[in-house]
């Protein structure tokens, strides 16, 4: 198809240049942003925990970990009853497995307990809901940080 209109593009390689570090930054940014967020949310997960009467060993097991790349992160914890906490459990029964009496350390009660159930304490949702948004935030603003800074 025959065409009588042409465009010239002036200062291709410095827009390529300048695409590119625009790139760098923008994913330096990202990882900064999700590393910042990770803390934030291991940080309120552990305080949204604290006062559990067994929250010592869910505190201590509390962690974040950036995945290779550091374009995500983990947080969760590694105590086994983290999960009851988060979750709450339904009434059930607790059988003793030996031929003991169960006790909370204080009392006795016999070798069946009633189990009321336990309300749920969603600290680990509470918390990424409070900073999951934040990220994108804190990534947009580096975004255009970076597209107004002087050439």
């Amino acid at each position: 198809m025959p065409s009588n209109t042409t465009t010239t593009v002036i200062g291709g390689k410095g827009l390529i240049k300048y695409l590119n570090e625009l790139k760098v930054a923008t994913v330096r940014e990202t990882k900064t942003a999700i590393r910042v967020t990770a803390i934030k949310i291991e940080n309120d997960y552990i305080r949204g925990v604290r006062g559990n009467k067994q929250s010592g060993d869910l505190e201590n097991s509390i962690d974040h970990d950036i995945a290779p790349g550091g374009m995500s992160a983990t947080i969760g914890s590694t105590a086994e009853h983290s999960i009851f906490i988060e979750f709450g459990t339904r009434p059930h029964i607790i059988k003793s497995k030996g031929n003991y009496s169960l006790s909370d350390g204080v009392d006795y009660f016999g070798k069946t307990v009633n189990h009321p159930g336990t309300a749920a304490n969603p600290a680990l949702r509470r918390a990424f809901l409070k900073h999951a948004g934040a990220r994108g935030e804190r990534l947009a603003a580096a975004i255009l940080k970076e597209l107004n800074r002087p050439k």
